[in-house]
């Protein structure tokens, strides 16, 4: 069955599993919750379609249910989001067999686990500059000290001689 906490896009439609509803243009759509059922397992299949008993047995939990029935959730469905049975745009009647979700479905990973994800690449982030941080003084300093010119060097430098007092003459 469905990942409880996954979000799906269907065209302009948004299933959410968390709180068990549908949204267009992100304003809820009121569903009983059988109909919602039917959905997600319509859902769940797509692009494939699913057989009306395989319907029964995930939608209704295995109830004894008619076909008729079925069809009539079907069709409620349908008026519920807006679709038009002749010229459907969301569910599709496969003959007498089954139903199929017409649009691909996208699916989108529920908030909580984008804000996981987000946290997860934060803390990578930080631990890499951290990183960079301890070991960017250590290689900088000794970079310094090697950039100098050889002839800035202290032992390179030449020597100061010292004067002789008594021995310079002045240019006067």
């Amino acid at each position: 069955m469905l990942n409880p906490t996954e979000t799906y896009l269907l065209e302009d439609l948004c299933v959410d599993t968390t709180r068990r509803q549908v949204f267009r243009d992100g304003r809820p759509i009121a569903m009983p919750a059988l109909s919602f059922n039917v959905l997600l397992v319509l859902v769940e299949a797509s692009p494939k379609w699913v057989a009306v008993d395989e319907l029964v047995e995930q939608a209704w939990n295995g109830l004894a249910v008619s076909h008729e029935t079925v069809t009539q959730r079907i069709r409620l469905l349908q008026q519920t989001l807006g679709d038009d049975s002749q010229q459907p745009r969301y569910i599709e009647t496969i003959g007498n067999e089954g139903f199929r979700l017409i649009p691909l479905t996208r699916h989108e990973a529920a908030s909580a686990s984008r804000s996981t994800e987000w946290s997860a690449i934060v803390a990578l982030l930080a631990l890499l500059i951290g990183v960079l941080v301890w070991f960017l003084p250590v290689n900088n300093a000794h970079s310094q000290e090697n950039a100098r010119p050889q002839s800035c060097k202290p032992t390179l430098c030449p020597r100061a001689t010292p004067t002789k007092t008594g021995s310079q003459t002045t240019g006067k």
